[in-house]
């Protein structure tokens, strides 16, 4: 090979990896995906399909880690569950909450070092009742961790606000 053929070649997997570097993903921009998936998998769609609804079940509880800390001071709830159990928990709150839309918004990270990372966001519930629409907002602390390359939610947690 001419030395002008092995600039070409150098200067194409330069490139490459210069490109794969800016345009890989960060850990922040996967986790967020993963918060954006697990309440798109939380929603309840009117006339929703059992076979749908269970599918969006299992998916949200296998972006948790087995077990998964939910802690809700209000409701006295302070409890590891297995993804099993997750899985049935959002089985029962779907089908009390159908046509509940969840999204989280104002997200932050507050730490991500190496394999673990926690964040901030509030949560929105949007639903219609027969007299209009209620919309509900609670503020989660969320941990995650790195497990086999893969981010998955560690624990949930209500933020109680004190009332004066």
């Amino acid at each position: 090979m001419s030395s002008r053929q092995l600039i070409i070649i150098g200067g194409i997997v330069l490139a490459a990896v210069v490109i794969f570097l800016v345009l890989r993903p960060s850990d922040e921009a996967k986790i967020l995906k993963k918060l954006n998936l697990m309440a798109e998998y939380c929603t309840t769609e009117q006339q929703e399909p059992a076979m749908v609804t269970l599918q969006k079940v299992s998916s949200a509880a296998k972006l948790c880690t087995d077990p998964c800390l939910v802690k809700v001071d209000s409701e006295k709830v302070d409890q590891e569950f297995s993804r099993k159990e997750i899985s049935d928990r959002v089985l029962m709150l779907k089908k009390r909450l159908i046509g509940t839309t969840f999204t989280f918004y104002d997200t932050s990270f507050t730490s991500l070092e190496g394999d673990n990372a926690a964040l901030i966001t509030t949560l929105r519930l949007n639903r219609k009742t027969v007299d209009g629409r209620i919309a509900d907002a609670y503020e989660l602390d969320i941990t995650a961790k790195k497990i086999e390359g893969k981010w998955l939610f560690s624990s949930f947690a209500v933020v109680e606000f004190v009332e004066r």
